[in-house]
């Protein structure tokens, strides 16, 4: 660790990203480029601080996951559903091994959210004037009647990494609006018959 900077005492694996597609649309280039994407990178980052946290004796790890990690979500996202699905148990087993070191390992799974990120991917795909229609649309699929804000995730995010959550290790928390009590449809079907999509 450079000197000067002192300890590590949180990691924030917040990366992430997938395109549509289910086992046949799915390339094997694909696959792998989304794997190491949201999966690989969490793993090596983790394996990185985790010495100089167990040296300390704490730090707190948390993976920014998706809904999509723990259900079907209503739409073909293949690679990046089994990703996903893959850090939440990543989570677990680096909870349970480091328990006994002070480090603990939670993951926040993610539902609809609005963020520059979808925006900016809403119009590439759907066109730029049709944006708001497709929030609004997604919007109405969430039960409290909204999308996630990034600061309902990131308020979420600084509570795990906190001495707040000291005795919560191994398990998830959903930002989500009550959307994993449910089974909801996914925007993508209505937004795309409207609007049509470019892969």
């Amino acid at each position: 660790m450079p000197e000067g900077f002192g300890t590590i005492d949180i990691l924030v694996n917040g990366v992430g990203g997938g395109k549509p597609g289910g086992a046949l649309e799915t390339t094997e280039s694909g696959w792998t480029q989304t794997i190491n994407l949201n999966l690989t990178s969490a793993f090596n980052c983790s394996k990185t601080v985790l010495p100089i946290m167990v040296k300390q004796g704490r730090g707190s790890i948390v993976n920014i996951g998706s809904l999509h990690g723990a259900r079907y979500p209503g739409a073909n996202m293949l690679g990046y559903c089994v990703a996903k699905a893959g850090l939440v148990q990543l989570s677990r087993c680096i909870a349970v091994e480091f328990v006994g070191d002070g480090v603990r390992s939670n993951t926040l799974l993610v539902g609809a959210a609005d963020t520059p990120e979808f925006r900016r991917r809403f119009a590439e795909r759907y066109g730029a004037n049709n944006v708001e229609t497709v929030m609004r649309i997604r919007d109405r699929l969430v039960p409290i009647g909204k999308c996630a804000s990034v600061w309902d995730v990131a308020n979420a995010a600084i509570f795990l990494a906190s001495d707040e959550s000291a005795h919560i290790t191994g398990t998830e928390l959903a930002v989500d609006g009550g959307a994993l009590a449910v089974t909801i449809p996914s925007y993508m079907p209505e937004a795309t018959r409207l609007f049509g999509a470019k892969t």
